[in-house]
């Protein structure tokens, strides 16, 4: 998400069809929102426009936003919190960028109730977040922390007191560092740790929980700390990062079954970081094949009963080394839904530098193309090429589970007028109308993020949020791009 900084620094880096008259009118009608003051951002034609845009997508299609706790909480050393991966890496020098930590973050541990009500305000109904595994179990890993507990109890309650359904990711990256301390993920133990993670979720929580996501991109989590180092726990170790691919989807598929048992009413699913993969040049193809197992299927196929993508990439053959009997079987699980998150297209071209890929990135910044803060390319076909594929999968309950831009905004006399974010919105929410009106079930998406936060290895410059946040002050303005979604989820239609 950092994880939209997915490809690795070793490896690939190092290492439409218009559906409608009206959808074409709506493409072309970008809203001049710097030119306005903040209550009039909008004519009352441009926000039905935009209505219309989405109208097509149901009455019962989902909007929400989306956090993850460790990215806003802070309050790292409260209620008997235990160290995780993230604070152990986020306190080395030259790790973040501008020295940064998430010890404050958006404060949202003090401040939950605040940012439900606009949550609430912006017309949103649906509130994802994630639970800190380090706030609600102890030094032993089995037994439980009931302040950290309490907590998150108390966070669901208000959730559902401002009538918003609450969607729980379980693991969003903030592993313990008692258990890294053991080898992390790639230690098999950490599957029965990780059971009694789920469990106690499950427990604690199922009955204020509308929907699981049992975790949050593992392809980007597993890469990104354990082959290029780039996130926590920091490890550049090829053998690692193997061992991990396989312990993280065994630990998923488990954690399934029991939730299933735990809170057999509740929809589980998982939420998939996906960069749709192009090829330079047409002799480039088969090194792009390659990075897409890489990204976009090594995660998605073994539950399917498809394996490990090793045909394509053929270095995950050795993923065969750290099978134990059953594991084949033991991979295999069904989700009732499966979230995608959209945010850049890959570029690549043939490198035989490149081990394992044979490819390498083609970076944005040298083919002349619109790119967010982070220098990504902001591609809005993508999102639909993404929604495709999972339909061909055969998924039956798909969700934008996060979309978004970052841009390193600043207030100007009170406002923060970020008109390009609304028009990433516009040109992505028509590539979610396209892809429904072919077929994709699709049924709903979620913003990120509902503010600015500590974007991993990013720090704090890069700002997603439809809400700013001044850190000096934890003071909430929303951005323009914020009464852009009020109106559209709130204004009736005409």
């Amino acid at each position: 998400m950092n994880r939209k900084e997915f490809i690795f620094k070793s490896g690939i880096r190092s290492a439409s069809l218009l559906f409608a008259t009206h959808t074409h009118f709506l493409s072309s009608k970008i809203s001049k929102i710097n030119k306005r003051s903040q209550n009039n951002w909008a004519t009352d034609l441009e926000i039905q426009i935009d209505k219309l845009r989405i109208s097509q997508l149901g009455n019962e299609f989902i909007w929400g936003v989306a956090n993850a706790a460790f990215q806003v909480e802070g309050a790292t050393k409260v209620d008997n919190k235990l160290t995780s991966i993230w604070d152990d890496f986020s306190q080395k020098k030259g790790n973040i960028k501008n020295g940064d930590t998430a010890e404050q973050a958006t404060d949202f541990y003090h401040r939950y109730a605040e940012d439900i009500k606009l949550t609430k305000e912006l017309g949103f109904s649906h509130f994802r977040f994630s639970i800190s595994w380090s706030r609600v179990v102890s030094e032993d890993l089995y037994t439980e922390n009931p302040l950290g507990i309490n907590y998150y109890i108390q966070f669901l309650k208000e959730i559902k007191a401002a009538g918003l359904n609450a969607w729980v990711t379980i693991y969003h990256w903030d592993l313990p560092s008692i258990i890294e301390k053991q080898g992390g993920w790639s230690n098999r133990r950490i599957i029965e740790y990780f059971k009694r993670f789920v469990e106690i979720c499950a427990n604690h929580f199922g009955e204020y929980t509308d929907r699981w996501f049992i975790v949050n991109e593992p392809a980007a989590f597993t890469a990104l700390g354990y082959l290029s180092g780039y996130h926590a726990p920091g490890k550049k170790n090829p053998f690692a990062y193997l061992k991990s691919v396989h312990h993280v989807c065994l630990s998923i598929a488990e954690a399934g079954r029991l939730l299933r048992i735990k809170c057999p009413q509740k929809k589980i699913g998982i939420a998939y970081s996906y960069s749709v993969v192009h090829a330079e040049e047409p002799s480039d193809s088969k090194a792009a094949n390659r990075v897409d197992a890489f990204l976009n299927r090594l995660f998605v196929e073994p539950f399917l009963g498809l394996g490990y993508p090793d045909q394509d990439l053929p270095a995950l053959k050795r993923l065969k080394n750290y099978f134990e009997p059953g594991d084949e079987d033991r991979l295999k699980f069904n989700f009732d839904f499966v979230g995608v998150q959209y945010y850049f297209r890959v570029v690549v071209g043939r490198s035989s530098w490149v081990p394992f890929f044979g490819g390498r990135e083609i970076p944005a910044s040298k083919r002349n193309v619109a790119t967010n803060s982070m220098l990504r390319e902001i591609y809005p076909e993508g999102l639909y090429n993404c929604l495709m594929r999972f339909k061909d999968y055969g998924f039956k309950d798909i969700v934008v589970s996060e979309n978004g831009v970052c841009y390193r905004d600043e207030v100007n006399d009170g406002q923060i007028l970020d008109s390009k974010r609304i028009e990433f919105f516009q040109s992505h929410l028509d590539q979610l109308v396209r892809a429904k009106s072919e077929g994709v079930p699709i049924n709903g998406y979620f913003v990120w993020s509902l503010t600015d936060n500590f974007e991993w290895s990013e720090g704090y410059s890069d700002r997603f949020g439809i809400v700013y946040i001044d850190y000096s002050t934890q003071k909430r303005i929303i951005k323009n791009s914020g009464y852009w979604w009020q109106n559209l989820l709130t204004t009736p239609s005409r």
